[in-house]
């Protein structure tokens, strides 16, 4: 993906399982993963990290963002609908379905 080394820091937060923090000049130089990250199948592990790496070379979700990510992971919009199913059914209690 060609970014730049990027500082991680885990975190146990609400909400999101993963950020980038800018840092000056809107570039971003850290990954804050939500510790419960590493509880995902290894697989979206991957996406995650791909996901906030991404961010590091292109700001928002634009077609910019999707087509960096896309080349690095192709499976890119199949495993992000798998997150959020899984994300809706486990982080927000919706466990029945």
């Amino acid at each position: 993906m060609g970014a730049e080394e990027v500082r991680c820091a885990f975190r146990a937060g609400r909400g999101r399982v993963a950020a980038t923090d800018p840092a000056q000049g809107g570039r971003h130089t850290r990954a804050l993963l939500h510790w419960a990250t590493f509880q995902l199948p290894i697989h979206l592990v991957d996406y995650v990290v791909a996901y906030e790496l991404a961010h590091v070379r292109v700001s928002g979700h634009g077609p910019e963002y999707w087509r960096l990510l896309g080349r690095a992971l192709p499976e890119c919009r199949r495993l992000k609908s798998e997150l959020d199913e899984l994300g809706r059914r486990v982080w927000m209690g919706d466990l029945a379905s």
